[in-house]
């Protein structure tokens, strides 16, 4: 795994589809196993800090065929090859897309939105 994970700042979106229901249940129930007892958002981000790239938020479905997840990477190549050494390409085709504008009502209140890129671009 990277030590040096704070050079990660552009922030990417991954958007999969799963590739069928039997693969999405197999997916789901894979975290039963690395988790048995339960996890915390802690443990969980600790865990997400991967080699190349760091999924930062997930955002998964019971009954849904498709998840998406928020990545921090130098490049959009980084966060394929992080998808890919975790093996979530095995259950689920995806896209990768770097957004320009974060903003979360979970960031500190005070922290000023990075807009100036955005708005060159808009």
């Amino acid at each position: 795994m990277s030590e040096n994970t704070e050079n990660r700042k552009n922030n990417f979106i991954v958007i999969y589809d799963f590739f069928s229901k039997k693969l999405s249940d197999e997916y789901k129930a894979s975290f039963k196993k690395l988790y048995p007892k339960g996890v915390t958002h802690g443990k969980w981000a600790e865990d997400s800090v991967g080699e190349y790239a760091t999924c930062f938020q997930t955002w998964l479905g019971n009954d849904s065929s498709f998840f998406c997840s928020h990545y921090l990477a130098n490049s959009k190549e980084d966060v394929e090859k992080q998808v890919q050494s975790w093996g979530t390409d095995k259950y689920a085709s995806f896209f990768v897309v770097e957004v320009d504008r974060f903003t979360s009502g979970l960031k500190p209140k005070h922290e000023k939105i990075k807009l100036s890129s955005w708005y060159k671009a808009n």
